[in-house]
């Protein structure tokens, strides 16, 4: 049986650190959007310290307003992610089996099952 996977606050700092350190060396979208969804997980946690979440929140609104900023056509669409270019899977889960994902101030859980398919769900 499968079981949820609940990230601890500290986890998803440091994938959001990990993620923010390869968009600063390479300059990629996708992994300044990997940081800012850690980072909304985290400033969404109740079981993150106030003064963590609020940092969180403060480095994820800066981080999606330099991607905002660095390509006009992202702002006007209000999407942040090109949808042309693929994902790999590996780098959104990283060595988990399961990620939370916050969108519309929700949050989902996006999760590998044991047959390696992803399932979606609002826990």
């Amino acid at each position: 049986m499968e079981t949820a996977f609940h990230s601890s606050p500290a986890h998803s700092v440091a994938g959001a650190l990990s993620h923010l350190a390869r968009h600063m060396e390479t300059g990629c979208p996708q992994a300044a959007e990997l940081a800012i969804v850690l980072l909304e997980h985290v400033a969404t946690d109740l079981d993150a310290d106030a003064h963590l979440r609020a940092h969180a929140q403060e480095l994820a609104d800066v981080l999606d307003r330099d991607n905002q900023r660095d390509s006009p056509a992202k702002a006007s669409t209000g999407t942040s992610m090109n949808v042309s270019t693929p994902l790999q899977s590996t780098e959104l889960f990283r060595q988990e089996n399961s990620v939370r994902i916050v969108h519309n101030d929700h949050i989902y859980q996006l999760r590998v099952t044991r047959e390696n398919k992803l399932i979606l769900t609002k826990p």
